[in-house]
């Protein structure tokens, strides 16, 4: 067996020791479908800027623009999952309209705390963790 692939097991029975703290609030089918989902490839994403471009605008001119496969997901109305790329070394961040603000290059999981709360939850949220980027 290569070191790659040593590293890679490895890797994997760390990720599952540090899970055991969060098995007492998961159901088993739960603990099974968070190991699944990590094991899976995460896939590159982005928000529209919905201040620039109107979503659905968007939806259809980056994708055929880019060959962009994309997938919405599904808490963030605004968010996509890139599937699949025509050119699979290019860069999300090498286009025009990420340079102008279009798009913001996100982790799907980084645009759930945006969607939880609005402005009608409270007057004032103050995200003092946050790094810079547009939540």
């Amino acid at each position: 067996m290569s070191d790659a692939a040593n590293l890679s097991d490895d890797l994997h029975d760390e990720i599952l020791d540090r899970l055991d703290h969060y098995r007492q609030f998961l159901s088993v089918a739960d603990q099974e479908r968070l190991i699944a989902a990590l094991e899976r490839p995460r896939l590159p994403a982005l928000r529209v800027n919905t201040l620039k471009i109107a979503e659905p605008v968007a939806r259809e001119r980056w994708p055929a623009w880019y060959g962009w496969e994309i997938e919405p997901v599904p808490f963030c109305a605004a968010g996509w999952q890139i599937r699949q790329r025509d050119e699979p070394g290019q860069r999300m961040g090498d286009t025009l309209e990420f340079q102008h603000g279009y798009y913001y290059i996100q982790d799907a999981a980084s645009m759930l705390p945006a969607e939880m709360f609005s402005e009608h939850d409270a007057p004032l949220i103050l995200d003092l963790a946050a790094a810079p980027g547009g939540k």
